[in-house]
Order: structure tokens, then sequence, then C-alpha cells
């Protein structure tokens, strides 16, 4: 993702519609390696939204199990 903070990243599930309720969201409040959203396994489309709810980034993304 880009660095533009604050920002929302909302996480839906891959295979629902645009207008479906995110999964989870997340606000970063500042960069740093403590902002992980924690989602179950499975696939997402991830978008990041800035102060004003302009969309910045949208790009898919894949949650493995861990082992």
């Amino acid at each position: 993702m880009r660095q533009d903070v604050p920002c929302l990243v909302e996480a839906h599930y891959a295979d629902e519609p645009d207008d479906a309720v995110a999964a989870d969201r997340y606000v970063f409040l500042e960069n740093g390696p403590g902002n992980t959203p924690w989602l179950r396994p499975g696939r997402y489309r991830l978008r990041s939204l800035d102060i004003a709810g302009k969309i910045l980034v949208e790009r898919p993304a894949q949650v493995d199990p861990a082992h």
C-alpha cells in the first residue's frame, strides 16, 4: 500500500460485490511496522481510502492459513 496516512483500509471478500459490507476495516494513523490488519485465511480485495474518502489504492490479497 501507499504511504498516505491517516487512511482507512477495508478488506472485502474477493467474491462479494463492491457494495458488500467490508469483512474488516483498519485505520492507519502513522507509518510503521506495527500496522498489520489481522484477517482470516481467504482471498480479499483491499481498498485504501484517504481522510476525504477518496480511494488511494485497490488490490487483491491472499491470506494463507498459518502452519
